[in-house]
Protein backbone atom coordinates (compact mmCIF):
# COMPACT_ATOMS: atom_id res chain seq x y z
CA UNK A 1 0.00 0.00 0.00
CA UNK A 2 2.94 1.94 0.66
CA UNK A 3 4.23 1.74 -2.65
CA UNK A 4 1.34 2.69 -4.20
CA UNK A 5 0.67 6.39 -1.89
CA UNK A 6 4.30 7.03 -2.95
CA UNK A 7 3.74 6.43 -6.76
CA UNK A 8 0.47 8.54 -6.54
CA UNK A 9 2.27 11.34 -4.99
CA UNK A 10 4.93 11.16 -7.21
CA UNK A 11 2.43 11.24 -10.08
CA UNK A 12 0.68 14.46 -8.12
CA UNK A 13 3.80 16.25 -7.75
CA UNK A 14 5.12 15.62 -11.39
CA UNK A 15 1.30 16.79 -12.69
CA UNK A 16 1.55 19.71 -10.04
CA UNK A 17 4.57 21.13 -11.33
CA UNK A 18 3.96 20.74 -15.31
CA UNK A 19 0.51 22.70 -14.17
CA UNK A 20 2.89 25.53 -12.91
CA UNK A 21 2.83 27.22 -16.59
CA UNK A 22 -1.00 27.30 -16.50
CA UNK A 23 -2.34 27.78 -12.96
CA UNK A 24 -1.05 27.46 -9.39
CA UNK A 25 -3.93 25.38 -8.84
CA UNK A 26 -4.41 21.71 -10.12
CA UNK A 27 -8.11 20.49 -10.61
CA UNK A 28 -8.24 16.68 -11.60
CA UNK A 29 -12.04 15.82 -12.37
CA UNK A 30 -13.68 12.46 -12.78
CA UNK A 31 -14.34 9.21 -11.39
CA UNK A 32 -15.48 8.40 -8.08
CA UNK A 33 -13.23 5.30 -7.70
CA UNK A 34 -9.71 6.99 -6.77
CA UNK A 35 -11.56 10.12 -5.16
CA UNK A 36 -10.74 9.27 -1.84
CA UNK A 37 -7.20 8.07 -2.21
CA UNK A 38 -6.50 11.43 -4.27
CA UNK A 39 -8.19 13.41 -2.01
CA UNK A 40 -5.90 12.38 1.30
CA UNK A 41 -2.82 12.35 -1.65
CA UNK A 42 -3.94 16.32 -2.52
CA UNK A 43 -4.09 17.12 1.66
CA UNK A 44 -0.61 16.03 1.87
CA UNK A 45 0.86 17.59 -0.85
CA UNK A 46 -0.90 20.83 -0.27
CA UNK A 47 0.26 20.90 3.68
CA UNK A 48 3.98 20.54 1.89
CA UNK A 49 4.07 23.07 -1.14
CA UNK A 50 3.05 26.68 -0.94
CA UNK A 51 3.18 27.48 -4.33
CA UNK A 52 0.71 24.82 -5.80
CA UNK A 53 -2.41 23.42 -5.16
CA UNK A 54 -4.00 19.92 -6.04
CA UNK A 55 -7.84 19.91 -5.94
CA UNK A 56 -10.00 16.71 -6.06
CA UNK A 57 -13.31 17.93 -6.90
CA UNK A 58 -16.80 15.91 -6.29
CA UNK A 59 -16.81 12.66 -8.57
CA UNK A 60 -18.54 13.76 -12.38
CA UNK A 61 -17.35 10.08 -14.04
CA UNK A 62 -14.88 9.04 -16.16
CA UNK A 63 -17.21 11.01 -18.87
CA UNK A 64 -16.92 13.95 -17.23
CA UNK A 65 -12.78 13.67 -16.40
CA UNK A 66 -12.71 13.27 -20.25
CA UNK A 67 -14.92 16.08 -21.00
CA UNK A 68 -12.77 18.65 -19.74
CA UNK A 69 -9.33 16.98 -20.43
CA UNK A 70 -10.11 17.45 -24.16
CA UNK A 71 -12.02 21.10 -23.86
CA UNK A 72 -9.05 22.05 -22.00
CA UNK A 73 -10.85 22.56 -18.82
CA UNK A 74 -8.45 20.42 -16.70
CA UNK A 75 -5.00 19.35 -17.47
CA UNK A 76 -5.62 15.90 -16.37
CA UNK A 77 -8.35 13.45 -15.48
CA UNK A 78 -9.08 10.56 -12.87
CA UNK A 79 -11.26 7.66 -14.94
CA UNK A 80 -12.03 4.51 -13.64
CA UNK A 81 -11.21 2.35 -16.80
CA UNK A 82 -8.14 2.35 -19.51
CA UNK A 83 -9.27 4.38 -22.48
CA UNK A 84 -11.41 2.95 -25.38
CA UNK A 85 -9.44 3.04 -28.37
CA UNK A 86 -11.89 5.88 -29.91
CA UNK A 87 -10.89 8.24 -26.79
CA UNK A 88 -7.24 7.18 -27.16
CA UNK A 89 -7.23 8.70 -31.26
CA UNK A 90 -8.63 11.70 -30.19
CA UNK A 91 -5.13 11.87 -28.77
CA UNK A 92 -5.99 10.95 -24.83
CA UNK A 93 -3.41 9.30 -22.75
CA UNK A 94 -3.67 6.92 -20.04
CA UNK A 95 -1.41 6.32 -16.81
CA UNK A 96 -3.02 3.31 -14.66
CA UNK A 97 -1.35 4.18 -11.44
CA UNK A 98 -3.55 1.47 -9.34
CA UNK A 99 -6.29 -0.78 -9.37
CA UNK A 100 -9.42 -0.43 -6.94
CA UNK A 101 -10.53 -4.53 -5.23
CA UNK A 102 -14.04 -5.31 -5.62
CA UNK A 103 -15.23 -7.09 -2.78
CA UNK A 104 -18.94 -8.81 -2.15
CA UNK A 105 -19.68 -9.00 1.49
CA UNK A 106 -22.53 -10.88 3.51
CA UNK A 107 -23.83 -11.52 6.47
CA UNK A 108 -24.56 -14.49 8.46
CA UNK A 109 -27.86 -14.57 7.53
CA UNK A 110 -26.67 -15.02 3.81
CA UNK A 111 -26.40 -19.03 2.83
CA UNK A 112 -24.05 -19.67 -0.21
CA UNK A 113 -25.39 -21.09 -3.08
Amino acid sequence: MSHLLARLSSAIALLAGLAQAHAEVLTVPGSGNPEYVLRVLAKAFNAQSGEHRVEVPPSSGTAGALRDVEQGVALLGRVGRPLKDAEQKRGLKYLPLGRDAVVFVGGAGVSAP
